[in-house]
């Protein structure tokens, strides 16, 4: 049960951070730093996520792929309900398969399948958790 709790988290809290961050644009003071959380959101949530990895290999393949199809997914379902010039959704396969969105997304996902490969690796994962008491679990 705690397994499949981890593995379907990132498709409850990637849509989350996107929220959020649509949520701080809108506030005109925190417009500048809304990228800046973005990333600091993703890149906090992979090295979670790779050092509360329950695998027991040597590498966590399964989230370093669960992750990255998560972004991906909540970005293709954010671009087919995108408003259009009249405000309502637009319902557009065409917009939402448009690749130059995924390919200005690839380096972030890249960056966070690499985050999450590094700590997830048992020797690092173990260092961390030792360093970090809350962090700790039966493993």
């Amino acid at each position: 049960m705690k397994k499949t709790i981890y593995y379907f988290s990132p498709l409850i809290i990637v849509p989350s951070i996107l929220l959020t961050t649509i949520l701080l644009e809108s506030i005109e003071i925190l417009k500048p730093i809304a990228p800046l959380f973005l990333f600091a959101a993703f890149f906090m949530f992979s090295f979670v996520v790779g050092v509360l990895s329950p695998a027991k290999t040597r590498f966590d393949y399964t989230m370093a792929g669960v992750a990255p199809c998560s972004v991906f997914l909540s970005l293709f379902i954010a671009l087919f309900l995108d408003a259009g010039c009249d405000g309502k959704p637009q319902f557009s396969l065409h917009h939402a398969l448009n690749v130059e969105y995924y390919k200005t997304w690839l380096p972030i996902v890249l960056i966070m399948l690499v985050i999450i490969l590094t700590f997830s690796f048992k020797p690092v994962k173990n260092f961390v958790r030792s360093k970090f008491s809350f962090m700790k679990t039966t493993n």
